[in-house]
């Protein structure tokens, strides 16, 4: 009877941590889908959901059906495809290699984010808003860059010197 009773408790318990890990998951979906961008917006996307699924008592199948909260259109559609498949670990691994491939998310580079950050428009020395948002920007580039092991080269001086003459010519 202690047997049966220690197996219901443990069937119980992993149930109650597969279901608060999904509510986990839900809770961090995207307020706005990805339907495409650049590789960097992929990645920054895609650790986002590496987070949110990170508990083991998710089966491969949780993570391609939560997968398809991330997306929309037709990349919803795809990985949705991949849910159908039987054995669900290897659906989840391949669902990721093919958004991989889509969205060139091998390239550990990140010359187009700074190349991004150079890109935006003039800030004013008074224009408060532009700054925070400026701010905003170059946070999600360094956790990008942190991510992508490349927290150095963003924090170059070169580089930041870059930044600061083609956004903020006032400081240059």
């Amino acid at each position: 009877v202690d047997d049966d009773v220690t197996i219901a408790i443990s069937a119980e318990s992993e149930m109650r941590t597969r279901m608060m890990a999904l509510a986990r998951a839900r809770e961090a979906r995207p307020t706005k889908k990805f339907s495409g961008g650049s590789a960097i917006d992929y990645r920054n996307i895609m650790i986002r959901f590496d987070v949110a699924v990170a508990d083991e008592s998710l089966s491969g199948r949780d993570k391609v059906l939560e997968l398809v909260h991330w997306y929309d259109g037709a990349m919803a559609t795809m990985v949705e495809s991949f849910a159908a498949r039987s054995d669900a670990e290897n659906a989840y691994k391949e669902v990721r290699e093919e958004l991989d491939r889509m969205f060139g998310a091998s390239s550990d580079n990140i010359v187009p984010l700074v190349d991004q950050l150079k890109s935006g428009k003039i800030i004013a020395g008074d224009d408060y808003d532009a700054h925070l948002a400026f701010y905003a920007e170059l946070v999600r580039a360094e956790s990008t860059a942190t991510a992508l092991g490349q927290r150095l080269l963003l924090d170059r001086f070169d580089t930041c010197g870059k930044i600061v003459e083609k956004r903020l010519p006032y400081m240059a």
